[in-house]
């Protein structure tokens, strides 16, 4: 990934990469219909801030109809006392 990108053309490459997806040549200059670049940034906000979890992403009829975000808090043991 180029160093110059801000940080939405990043963040949309590294989407394309996890999907296993074939890249354009420039994802800026060949913006998806509206409708998947909304789709697109809910994915992206879903994985916004996650440490440790999952996201799920639902597809019917090559459509996507649900994405779920499973996040997990996990706590330090308190040290005991004996």
């Amino acid at each position: 990934m180029n160093a110059s990108m801000v940080p939405e053309e990043r963040e949309l490459q590294l989407l394309w990469a996890l999907c296993d997806l074939k890249e354009p040549d420039n994802i800026m200059n060949t913006l998806p219909v509206p409708k998947e670049r909304e789709i697109e940034q809910e994915i992206l906000r879903a994985l916004k801030g996650i440490r440790y979890g999952s996201v799920e992403i639902v597809i019917h009829d090559s459509q996507v109809v649900q994405i779920e975000r499973k996040e997990k808090v996990r706590l330090d043991k308190p040290p005991t006392t004996r």
